[in-house]
Order: C-alpha cells, then sequence, then structure tokens
C-alpha cells in the first residue's frame, strides 16, 4: 500500500459540501485548521439562526458559491454553536465574512450589503 500516491480526499469529501450551493455549515468533527491552510481560498461566512440581515444575504451568498466554487471553499460558522470561533475572529457583528489563504485571513466584511458581499469575494479570490 503506497500511501504517498494515495489519492486525497477532495473538498467534497472531507466537507460534506451541499451541492446545491457549494457551501457547508462547520460541523465538530471538521478539521477547522485543514480547511482554512489549503492553496485554495476558504470564504467563511459568520451567521445565526436568528440572525435576519445573514438570511438576507444567504441567496446572493450561495450564488456566489456557485459562482466561484472552482476558486474557494464556501464555509458558514453558526455563531451559538461555536462562540469560539466568535471570539478568535471578533465576530460581534453578524453576518460576518472572511477570506482566508493558507491560514491567514487577507479580508473582512461585516454587514449585510449585498454590492459589497459580491466586490469582496471576487477582490479576495483576485488577490
Amino acid at each position: 500500500h503506497d500511501y504517498i500516491t494515495d489519492k486525497l480526499p477532495s473538498n467534497e469529501e472531507v466537507l460534506d459540501i451541499d451541492s446545491r450551493t457549494n457551501s457547508t455549515y462547520l460541523t465538530k468533527s471538521m478539521d477547522w485548521n485543514m480547511i482554512i491552510s489549503r492553496d485554495k481560498f476558504t470564504i467563511v461566512r459568520f451567521t445565526a439562526s436568528w440572525c435576519k440581515p445573514c438570511k438576507e444575504l444567504e441567496p446572493l451568498y450561495n450564488e456566489l458559491s456557485i459562482e466561484f466554487s472552482s476558486k474557494a471553499t464556501f464555509l458558514n460558522i453558526d455563531v451559538d454553536e461555536f462562540d469560539e470561533f466568535s471570539a478568535e475572529y471578533s465576530a460581534i457583528s453578524i453576518p460576518l465574512f472572511l477570506c482566508f489563504q493558507k491560514g491567514i485571513v487577507i479580508k473582512r466584511l461585516t454587514g449585510n450589503d449585498q454590492n459589497k458581499l459580491k466586490n469582496f469575494i471576487e477582490e479576495c479570490l483576485n488577490a
């Protein structure tokens, strides 16, 4: 058994990505550091079930996650389930969007402005 040449799991196998939206919610079983440390960009959305502005942006976020699926992994974090990430990344106001490249936050956006979200993702992926 040659472990070096074994096929590494794809993003979909590791993250259980929803094919309708090309995004997934972080679960306790996922390896956060592995996800954000990839060469591929990771767009993270901090959200909550009770957050009305988050819900308003969700269709656009899902649309963009499909449009840019070849360039980035799209991840959602429920702030009520992962308060440690909320504290670590200062997610005081949501929705909060972070763009990671190789484990480092390279861009951040807070708020529910649709044009700003689209520009944020485009700028992040062209960094």
